[in-house]
């Protein structure tokens, strides 16, 4: 079984992922959309699907038509899985791949199945902090869990090309695969934590046959990626900490053993160990209103425009609960004649960035830096990069859920009849 996983941001093209599907003789494609942590006002992406995966399409349509192997496993469905999997379906039909199976994999997206979990005294708490979920007074944008590979070795069972859902753990599609494709066993500890560990290696070809084990193989890899692999294997036996997944946990052995196998490492010192009876669940809320910009900003004998500027801005704005403002100097060049002014000058380069929970102060900032930038760019004193924007800083929560409160859907058709 020969797998890859590529990671691409939620709106965009990855031309990598066209190359894989059409030279690396696959059986398993995993796509992974993320979406940024700072969006702009007004921005409903997280209640959408991945808008790039329609623009790959253009793309894969032609693999997955001409390689009747290959399957694609995706969590580009975001907050809207089933309006995902109809817009692949409809682009599908349009050229002419009308009967090529679907799988949408409901259950993972929990935002209106919060109250539920609430009423039935589920504890969930932040992993890091303690805080109960009940407690986050902030606006939610999303709750997601984390799904294990059970659902999606339901779909490849079934004989799905194509599987769609919003979030799943990152080891899921090849654990699955795996599983689908060959006598291996969900009880089967050391290779699933072999294959969850290879499953980080984004952008190789992973390979996997019982007999032999697995094997990451370079497809255009930069020079030196094979060694970090190892590192990073060495790094987790140091720690002796525990990797955890939605299928499998692993530790690394600090044992190294006399012969190395598949590559540049010894693969027996990654060790499994069952799973917990709980999903990650992952909830995304608003934290804070952000605004900030970069200027370039000129000092000279007499009139420090700079210092004019941030001076009052931080006086305005540097105070107040729930609120800060982060002033960096980036870059201060050295003196030199100013032809225009006749006299010594400088231009400094500066950062500002202002966030508060309050988004009408947040507001309030904007409208104060654009006019003061607005002035000194009247004065030709400053060069702006951009004028700054209200936006929305993403902040995520992650607590436990046990896996049996969470119920799953495996839904498998055909492309025209997802229309």
């Amino acid at each position: 079984m020969r797998f890859a996983r590529v990671v691409s941001a939620y709106d965009c093209y990855n031309p990598t992922l066209d190359r894989l599907a059409e030279h690396a003789e696959l059986d398993v494609l995993q796509l992974d959309y993320r979406w940024p942590a700072v969006i702009a006002q007004g921005d409903h992406s997280r209640a959408g699907y991945a808008a790039g995966l329609l623009k790959q399409l253009q793309q894969l349509r032609k693999p997955l038509y001409l390689d009747p192997q290959l399957r694609l496993v995706t969590n580009a469905g975001g907050g809207d899985t089933t309006g995902c999997v109809e817009a692949v379906a409809n682009y599908l039909c349009e050229h002419g791949n009308a009967e090529l199976p679907i799988t949408a994999i409901r259950g993972d997206n929990q935002l209106d199945c919060l109250e539920e979990l609430f009423a039935a005294d589920v504890p969930l708490r932040d992993v890091s902090s303690g805080q109960r979920l009940q407690e986050l007074t902030r606006p939610l944008l999303s709750a997601h869990v984390e799904l294990g590979g059970g659902p999606i070795q339901t779909a490849l069972d079934e004989g799905s090309r194509f599987i769609v859902t919003g979030c799943y753990d990152q080891a899921a599609p090849l654990l699955a695969a795996a599983i689908s494709a060959t006598m291996l066993e969900w009880n089967d500890a050391d290779p699933l934590a072999q294959l969850a560990f290879a499953s980080s290696c984004a952008g190789d070809v992973v390979d996997f046959q019982p007999d032999h084990g697995v094997r990451i193989s370079p497809f255009q890899r930069e020079e030196g990626r094979r060694t970090s692999d190892r590192t990073s294997l060495e790094a987790l036996a140091e720690r002796e900490s525990v990797v955890a997944h939605a299928d499998i946990r692993y530790r690394v052995s600090g044992q190294h053993h006399d012969a190395t196998r598949n590559g540049d490492f010894d693969w027996r010192q990654i060790q499994g160990e069952p799973a917990s009876a709980c999903w990650l669940l992952q909830v995304e809320y608003l934290a804070n209103y952000v605004a900030d910009f970069c200027v370039a900003l000129e000092e000279s004998a007499g009139a420090n425009r700079a210092t004019d500027v941030v001076t009052q801005l931080q006086a305005e704005f540097g105070t107040g609960e729930g609120s800060s403002l982060d002033v960096e100097v980036l870059k201060r060049m050295p003196e030199v004649e100013s032809e225009s002014i006749g006299r010594a000058s400088m231009t400094r380069h500066w950062r500002v960035r202002y966030r508060s929970e309050d988004k009408q102060r947040c507001e309030q900032f904007v409208a104060a830096a654009r006019n003061h930038l607005a002035f000194q760019q009247d004065e030709r004193t400053a060069e702006i990069g951009a004028w700054p924007e209200l936006q929305c800083e993403i902040a995520r929560f992650t607590c436990e859920v046990p896996r049996d409160t969470i119920a799953v859907s495996v839904d498998t058709r055909p492309a025209n009849e997802w229309r």
